[in-house]
C-alpha cells in the first residue's frame, strides 16, 4: 500500500457514509487522511495521518492539507489608464540588424548626427515595459517616420503609428516631467509621442 501526499489550496468538504468534515480557516494547518479507491471515491477519511480504518487492498491512502505550498508569482498585468508610471523609458543605440523585422515599406536608415544619413550601422531605440520601438523611414524617402513597437519577449509587433515631419532618426529624447518623447532626424526636424499609459505609446 503506498502513501500520498496532497495539497490543495481550496476550502474542502467531503461528504463520505458516516462521515462529514469541513476544512475551514480555524483548522488551515490540519492534516486529512482517507482511502482512494480505483473508481476516486473517498472512504474512512479522518482528521489526522492515519484514516479512520485501514484501507482495504486495492485502496491507496492519500493524506492532504488544506493549503499547499504558495506558488510562483505570476506576471505583472498592464497598470489602467489612470495608474501611476512605474518607471521612465530609457533609450540607446543599438546595431541595426538586431530588428526584430522590418515591415514592407519601411527601412533602417539612421543616422548619427542631423547631417549625416546613413550613419554606422546603428540606430538608435527607446525601451518600454517589455517594448522596444524603433522609428523606421520609408522607402520611397517620405518626410515621416512609422514608430514601432517590438515585444520583448516574442519579438511580434504590438504597435505602429505613422508621423510626418521627420525622417532618418538619429536620437531619441525622454522628458520625464512632460512625459514626451522626440524622433530627432535629418536637418533636425523631429516628430513627437508621448508615453501615457505604461505599456504603448499614444501619438
Amino acid at each position: 500500500m503506498s502513501r500520498k501526499v496532497l495539497s490543495v489550496a481550496v476550502v474542502v468538504m467531503l461528504l463520505v457514509p458516516g462521515v462529514a468534515l469541513v476544512a475551514s480557516a480555524d483548522t488551515e494547518d490540519q492534516v486529512y487522511t482517507g482511502c482512494l479507491t480505483k473508481k476516486g471515491e473517498l472512504l474512512r477519511v479522518a482528521i489526522g495521518d492515519e484514516p479512520a480504518k485501514p484501507c482495504w487492498r486495492g485502496h491507496e491512502q492519500i493524506s492532504w492539507s488544506e493549503e499547499g505550498p504558495e506558488g510562483p508569482r505570476g506576471r505583472r498585468g498592464r497598470a489602467g489608464a489612470d495608474a501611476e508610471l512605474d518607471f521612465v523609458p530609457t533609450t540607446e543605440r543599438v546595431d541595426d540588424g538586431t530588428v526584430p523585422s522590418i515591415p514592407v515599406g519601411l527601412k533602417t536608415s539612421c543616422g548619427i548626427s542631423p547631417d549625416d544619413v546613413p550613419g554606422d550601422g546603428t540606430c538608435p531605440v527607446l525601451h518600454w515595459n517589455g517594448v522596444t520601438y524603433w522609428a523606421f523611414s520609408f522607402t520611397d524617402n517620405r518626410v515621416a517616420m512609422e514608430i514601432v513597437g517590438f515585444s520583448d519577449v516574442s519579438g511580434e509587433i504590438v504597435s505602429s503609428t505613422y508621423k510626418t515631419g521627420a525622417r532618418y532618426v538619429y536620437n531619441i529624447t525622454v522628458d520625464p516631467g512632460t512625459q514626451v518623447i522626440t524622433f530627432s532626424g535629418q536637418a533636425d526636424n523631429t516628430v513627437t509621442m508621448t508615453y501615457t499609459v505604461p505599456w504603448l505609446l499614444a501619438p
